[in-house]
């Protein structure tokens, strides 16, 4: 590696330390201004008087607008829930009317080990559907 090279490679690995410290830096900020203004759209929110949904808020800036728009609230399983105890208490057919159950198929943690096992044949059968995707390398940066 020639020192003109050398020195390209240095100015690279400054630019990404000091770009990486100011994305933080500036993130950490935004998401403390975020805060502000989701308090200030809370506080000046009005419902709709139809569905009772709190309307979109604008707060007006020297640059531009901040919209604040509030999404509908999700429901989830609350941690360690058990759906089959609660399929149990309310039998199927109110269960089908409340949840969709959904089947989710993924790779095993020892698949490849396991393909290296099938037979060529079932190998072969096996690539046709899937496809290895090469990691992108990750790249710390000093703090």
């Amino acid at each position: 590696m020639t020192t003109k090279s050398k020195q390209k490679l240095v100015d690279t690995v400054d630019r990404a330390i000091t770009a990486n410290r100011t994305i933080k830096r500036l993130t950490e900020e935004l998401n403390a201004d975020k805060d502000v203004l989701r308090a200030e759209g809370l506080e000046k929110a009005e419902k709709d008087e139809k569905s009772g949904k709190l309307l979109k808020v604008e707060l007006q800036g020297s640059l531009g607008v901040a919209t604040i728009s509030f999404p509908k609230d999700s429901v989830k399983f609350v941690q360690g829930a058990d759906a089959n105890v609660l399929v149990e208490k309310l039998g199927k057919p109110v269960w089908a009317s409340l949840f969709e159950e959904v089947t989710t198929v993924r790779m095993r943690a020892e698949f490849e080990a396991s393909l290296d096992l099938l037979s060529a044949a079932d190998r072969k059968a096996v690539m046709k559907f899937v496809e290895f995707v090469p990691g992108t390398p990750a790249v710390g940066l000093p703090k």
